[in-house]
């Protein structure tokens, strides 16, 4: 089931539904006056939600001068915060400068660890793996600190909360690598999968957002929170 509204302030919002028993709301910014329609055909008007399965909405922008840019913020909370993650993340329209910021970001990111040796090759496919290493687990939590727990309440935490814990497919590498170079992360990390057990009566096989989809089998939490003991 998808959602979308198209704002007064020209902001669309709006939510998708997944198979998996969560939600995902949007709130996307643009740089250009549009009009917004269904693939079916019915114009979107201002303040009023439309919704559907498989929804689809096409905006034109007409009269468009220059590059069209967009921002798009996410959150598992409400549309409200989603537009809150956005508005702090990306504050401006300087395309140029925000490229340069994540930039900046992924090499501080990745000069965590520096290798020498080897050819151009392996350090490239060393410094690409590491870059993937680093791409999950995921925040859930908003700007403001709220996030979603399995209890389905909202619930408020003044660290940053994290999920997309794939932890059968992580305990054999990843595990240590975060917990070595990003341990105030780690711990943060450790938190919510504690946070997780006091709100469901258990730690997740395979968390995704706030749900344990359970894939695999075996206890792989017990792992991740014993490598950060270690």
């Amino acid at each position: 089931m998808g959602t979308a509204t198209m704002q007064p302030d020209g902001v669309l919002t709006g939510s998708v539904q997944t198979g998996d028993n969560y939600t995902v709301y949007f709130a996307a910014r643009f740089n250009a006056a549009y009009t917004a329609a269904t693939l079916d055909g019915d114009a979107l008007a201002e303040g009023v939600e439309v919704q559907g399965e498989g929804l689809g909405v096409l905006l034109t922008f007409a009269g468009l001068n220059g590059p069209l840019l967009s921002k798009v913020g996410i959150s598992y909370v409400d549309a409200a915060g989603a537009l809150r993650n956005l508005d702090a993340e990306i504050p401006g329209w300087d395309f140029d400068a925000v490229v340069a910021q994540h930039k900046q970001q992924w090499n501080e990111a990745l000069g965590r660890i520096e290798v020498e040796g080897g050819s151009e090759a392996q350090r490239q496919s060393f410094y690409t793996a590491l870059a993937r290493t680093q791409q999950f687990p995921n925040l859930i939590s908003d700007v403001d600190g709220r996030y979603p727990g399995p209890d389905d309440q909202i619930h408020q935490s003044e660290r940053p909360h994290y999920t997309q814990f794939s932890l059968w497919d992580s305990y054999r590498g990843q595990n240590q690598v975060l917990a070595e170079i990003v341990p105030e992360q780690y711990r943060d990390m450790l938190n919510s999968l504690l946070d997780f057990y006091r709100q469901s009566g258990r730690l997740p096989r395979w968390q995704q957002a706030q749900r344990d989809a359970s894939h695999m089998s075996g206890d792989p939490a017990i792992l991740f929170i014993g490598d950060g003991w270690c």
